[in-house]
């Protein structure tokens, strides 16, 4: 398995056991919104982890992509927020903060997995 592979694998299943804990205790607009949130961000997350493990040990490539994944993170919660208020079904303080809550934890994770498990020694 590839790092990338492993990440998204990794991905998925928090964001699914997240979903999974908090499911019993929402009304349905929290549903909605944790739902549609936890796959935009995990899709989200899987594309900037794509951009930054191909710039891994190329300084220069691998600090743009990283502020432009750490900005994309920014607007992806901002978004959800204006998306939720403007949807109007959906939950807009689980939005928000299942927004944010995905994209802090699933970017901790990265560093984890980039490069090569000889590279790093983690996430073999």
């Amino acid at each position: 398995m590839t790092g990338r592979s492993r990440y998204t694998a990794t991905s998925v299943a928090f964001v699914g056991l997240t979903a999974a804990i908090a499911w019993p205790m929402m009304a349905p607009s929290g549903r909605i919104s944790l739902l549609t949130v936890g796959i935009c961000a995990t899709l989200l997350q899987v594309i900037l982890f794509t951009a930054l493990s191909s710039a891994h040990g190329d300084a220069p490539r691998f600090v743009r992509s990283w502020a432009l994944g750490i900005s994309s993170r920014l607007v992806f919660v901002v978004a959800a927020g204006g998306l939720a208020t403007l949807w109007g079904r959906a939950d807009v303080t689980v939005a928000v903060l299942s927004a944010a809550g995905f994209v802090f934890v699933l970017h901790l994770i990265e560093s984890a997995f980039l490069g090569t498990s000889k590279q790093n020694g983690y996430a073999r």
